[in-house]
C-alpha cells in the first residue's frame, strides 16, 4: 500500500492523461484502449489504497475520542473533518475509475463506427 502522498501524484498523473485528446484512427484508439485498461487497473488499485488510508485515519480519530463526554454527532463530524483529505483522495480516485471505464467504452463505440464505415466503403 502507498502513502496519501504518492497516491495523489499518480491520481494527478491518470487525471492529466485521461484529459487529453485521442487519436481517431484505429490504431491510435486501440492504443488508447491499451492504455486506458493499464490505467484502469491501477486506478481500482488506488482506490483500494486510498479506502484503506481513510479507514485507518477515521480510526485513529475516533479512537481519540472514545470514553468522552461529546455526543456522537459532534464526533462524526470531527472525524469527517479530520479525514477530509483521506476522503478527497478516495473520491477523486473512485470518479477517475469511473471515468476511465466510461472513457473505454466511448473508445469501444468509436472502434465499432469505424469498423462499420470500413464495412461500408467496400
Amino acid at each position: 500500500m502507498s502513502d496519501s502522498v504518492t497516491l495523489a501524484k499518480e491520481v494527478d498523473q491518470i487525471y492529466t492523461f485521461i484529459k487529453l485528446g485521442l487519436d481517431r484512427d484505429p490504431q491510435g484508439l486501440m492504443a488508447e484502449l491499451d492504455t486506458r485498461g493499464q490505467y484502469l487497473a491501477r486506478s481500482a488499485e488506488i482506490v483500494a489504497d486510498a479506502q484503506i488510508l481513510l479507514d485507518k485515519k477515521r480510526g485513529e480519530v475516533a479512537e481519540k475520542h472514545l470514553g468522552t463526554e461529546e455526543s456522537w454527532n459532534i464526533v462524526k463530524h470531527v472525524i469527517e473533518a479530520q479525514c477530509s483529505d483521506e476522503k478527497k483522495l478516495y473520491v477523486l480516485a473512485e470518479r477517475l475509475n469511473a471515468t476511465l471505464c466510461h472513457q473505454m467504452d466511448g473508445i469501444r463505440t468509436l472502434l465499432s463506427f469505424a469498423k462499420e464505415e470500413l464495412r461500408n466503403s467496400h
